[in-house]
């Protein structure tokens, strides 16, 4: 296989790998999402950066404010109802205490974020 053929093939397979880790980023067991940190960060990258741009601003702005700690669950009930949708998008967790990330390559891609 020529090299030119080589390149076009791992283009493709990586192409189907982000739209297949979009579709069960989306539909993934949450006890799972830890399996991601042992996945190349370059690797995420696109998956990540999709599932970044389809969230509302308001979104974006909570899970960056996160920003590697912990938020305990809030007295507002609009931020609460953006951190439960977070959660049922797999996005963030709640353990019953406080919200997290899911994992270490998300909260790190959420903080190389600007937001404003």
């Amino acid at each position: 296989m020529s090299e030119q053929a080589l390149a076009t093939v791992r283009a493709q397979t990586q192409a189907d790998l982000e739209a297949h880790l979009l579709y069960y980023w989306r539909n993934l067991d949450p006890a799972a999402l830890p399996l991601l940190d042992q996945a190349a960060p370059e690797s995420l990258a696109a998956t990540f950066q999709a599932l970044w741009s389809n969230l509302s601003p308001l979104e974006q702005q909570t899970l960056a404010r996160l920003s590697g700690a912990t938020l305990r669950e809030p007295d507002n009930t609009t931020e609460r109802v953006v951190l439960r949708d977070l959660v049922q998008k797999c996005l963030l967790a709640w353990d019953g205490r406080q919200y997290r990330y899911p994992s270490r390559a998300w909260a790190e891609f959420v903080a190389a974020q600007r937001v404003t």
